[in-house]
């Protein structure tokens, strides 16, 4: 299909909305767009406005406009509707992120999602929640980027840990409440478990001086023991974290947050938790193998190639760029 759609596309105007500066989600995406020969105009909502990206998009005149949940975007999406009523340029939407109930995103995300040509979300669970406000959405769970980790980095001891964690912490608020349900509480216990135990354990905060980018995101998967996910909306499951591909497409052994579905979604075997002392029973586990200090675990090495294979085979970016493109050959 990849070679297909490359062939039927090779020629198609991209405008990608996406946040670029944290070499996550939007920078993956970008990667793939331009493996499947699409032409990528790049504007970051979180760097420009969106009278800007209105003006950048006029002159490119897009085939396809791929968003991020960003409010913002929803005037840019209703001006430039209003402007050129007989466009042909699909918008399409992709929710990367998570929320409790609808009234968190606010009005103008729903109204964002509501009004694109094609809607995708991360959390497969969202898909009857949406469609109750009239919001119809597709399932598109974040993948890996083969750019990033289909390529030999140098092991790094200064990255070496028992326990790392890798996310925002504490959870940031939203209508009072944490974003994410237990995830303060499950880092609070683990930290002190490992303090009493005699176990290291880092923080990697997205948003500070701890964070890891490209090479370095890698080095610090690997040479962490176990690498703590934690997703935080298990009830709309399954809704694979970010951090479960990418710690699996470097190579990392994942103990990740349980959700309804998850192990037959990806499709390989990984550790998994449902609650904070679970966690912790898995970590001493893992950690407490015969060799494992030496790196010398076999089921552990075998468990964690075998995902490792999976995810870069069926849950890379370029799988998921792919159909959308087909979702919007099949739209016209």
């Amino acid at each position: 299909y990849l070679i297909t759609y490359k062939r039927l596309y090779f020629i198609m105007k991209c405008h990608l909305i996406f946040p670029q500066k944290d070499k996550r989600t939007g920078f993956a995406i970008k990667n793939a767009l331009k493996r499947a020969n699409v032409n990528v105009l790049i504007s970051d909502p979180k760097v420009i406005d969106w009278t800007s990206i209105l003006n950048r998009e006029v002159s490119n005149k897009s085939d396809f406009v791929l968003m991020s949940r960003t409010a913002p975007l929803y005037k840019f999406l209703m001006k430039y509707k209003e402007i050129y009523k007989d466009s042909k340029t699909k918008f399409v939407c992709w929710n990367t992120d998570k929320r409790r109930n609808n009234n968190h995103y606010g009005a103008d995300l729903l109204g964002l999602f509501k009004r694109c040509d094609l809607f995708y979300t991360v959390a497969k669970g969202d898909i009857e929640r949406f469609k109750e406000i009239g919001i119809e959405a597709k399932w598109l769970s974040q993948g890996v980027d083969v750019d990033t980790f289909c390529k030999d980095v140098e092991y790094d001891s200064q990255y070496e840990c028992d326990v790392a964690f890798m996310g925002s912490y504490p959870s940031p608020l939203i209508g009072g409440e944490p974003v994410h349900k237990g995830r303060n509480e499950l880092i609070g216990y683990v930290q002190d478990k490992c303090k009493r135990h005699g176990y290291s354990f880092r923080l990697y905060r997205p948003y500070d001086s701890t964070a890891v980018h490209g090479d370095e995101l890698i080095k610090a998967c690997r040479a962490a023991k176990v690498v703590l996910s934690h997703n935080g909306f298990a009830n709309i499951g399954p809704s694979p974290s970010v951090r479960l591909y990418e710690v699996l497409g470097a190579k990392g052994n994942v103990l990740e947050e349980w959700s309804e579905k998850l192990m037959e979604t990806f499709g390989a075997p990984f550790f998994t938790y449902i609650d904070p002392q679970d966690a912790w029973d898995n970590i001493k586990a893992i950690i407490d193998f015969p060799s494992a200090k030496e790196k010398g675990c076999p089921h552990l090495k075998q468990a964690t190639l075998m995902a490792h294979k999976k995810c870069i085979k069926d849950h890379s970016y370029d799988s998921r760029i792919n159909q959308i493109l087909g979702d919007i050959h099949g739209n016209k």
